[in-house]
């Protein structure tokens, strides 16, 4: 389903262009993605932060931790199961 396979990017500009609700919605999104990241192991945590949200590529957080692309790659998964499980009831 299409609408299953949003991103984060999507959602989270969803909810700030809907209206004046779209202050307190995005404060919602906000925490409840605090929360779930709160809720993995630091190594994906770390790693979904500067891939996503400070921009490193793979192989620079590879190099940075000391682990191997394919080890990276695995935390950027989990950690994106975790957050579309979590996040899910936003993408309405």
């Amino acid at each position: 389903d299409a609408q299953e396979s949003r991103g984060l990017g999507d959602v989270y500009k969803r909810q700030t262009q809907d209206g004046p609700e779209a202050g307190a919605r995005t404060a919602q999104l906000s925490n409840a993605l605090r929360q779930a990241l709160d809720e993995l192991p630091e190594p994906c945590a770390a790693v979904f932060a500067w891939h996503r949200l400070e921009g490193w590529t793979v192989p620079e957080i590879a190099a940075h931790l000391g682990l191997s692309v394919s080890s990276v790659e695995k935390h950027l998964t989990r950690t994106m199961r975790h957050l579309h499980t979590r996040l899910h009831a936003y993408s309405r």
